[in-house]
């Protein structure tokens, strides 16, 4: 049987599980894509948000999302799958890549509360690999929330998690395969390969840039982005405190960028 670490939230939510990391035995196969964070519990009117990514931690791309009951929630598209819970049960989103496809749990709970010891999400297996330590992280402008450093068989690796528990990446900090002692730490890690942005992705886009550019870019920074209407080509890239808007001509290229700032 896997081990599961859990981190209360006392200051958030009252009495409800914020993380939970599972780690698989180790008789689980590997999966070639993950879907993050791999469950999620809601309240109607709560949303979640959905990447699929590889071993490495990366977002894969051209994902086709599917609910098990759509009638259930409002639902945005796009490399990153958002949903909004309309109706109490239990559901399960799928996303679907040329890569491989991957399924996470969605339950939404009845009532104006989540019972005592909810867990509002999963992180996912990632079999061989035991959980450390996890950390909140500093403000910063790339909209991490926590960081999980974990040791596995081929060394230790940090990720990085939004507050929703969507994982931004993951890197390998140690080649080393030994278990750290009881009460050990992992290795200090330089801020500078963190890799928290400092800008907005809206800076490094520029008038005339092909739209397989703007994607690669988003794919290398870890950003997903939501399409506009058919007849106006948009895309609306968000980050933790900008919003950047993209438009494209009829030759798929930026006719025009706009970076708005978002406060809470």
């Amino acid at each position: 049987m896997g081990r599961t670490i859990r981190w209360k939230a006392s200051a958030l939510v009252s009495s409800a599980v914020l993380l939970s990391v599972a780690v698989p035995s180790p008789a689980q196969a590997p999966l070639f894509v993950r879907i993050t964070p791999s469950s999620v519990t809601l309240l109607v009117g709560q949303s979640a948000s959905f990447r699929v990514i590889d071993p490495a931690g990366h977002m894969v791309d051209h994902i086709a999302w599917h609910v098990s009951d759509p009638d259930a929630f409002w639902t945005r598209d796009g490399d990153e799958f958002t949903i909004v819970a309309k109706e109490p049960g239990d559901y399960h989103v799928d996303g679907r890549s040329a890569d491989g496809s991957a399924e996470a749990t969605v339950t939404v709970a009845h009532g104006d509360r989540l019972p005592p010891g909810s867990t509002l999400w999963r992180s996912g297996d990632v079999q061989g690999c035991q959980s450390v330590k996890i950390t909140p992280a500093l403000p910063n402008t790339a909209g991490i929330a926590y960081y999980q450093q974990t040791q596995c068989d081929d060394g230790g690796y940090m990720q990085a998690y939004r507050a929703n528990g969507v994982q931004m990446w993951r890197t390998k900090i140690s080649d080393t395969g030994v278990p750290p002692s009881a009460g050990g730490d992992m290795p200090a890690i330089p801020a500078a390969r963190l890799n928290v942005r400092s800008a907005s992705v809206c800076d490094s886009i520029s008038v005339g840039d092909a739209q397989a550019k703007i994607r690669d870019l988003l794919h290398q920074q870890n950003l997903t982005f939501s399409d506009g209407a058919a007849a106006e080509p948009v895309w609306t890239i968000d980050e933790s405190n900008t919003q950047c808007k993209v438009w494209f001509d009829e030759k798929s290229q930026v006719s025009k960028k706009r970076k708005v700032f978002v406060t809470e």
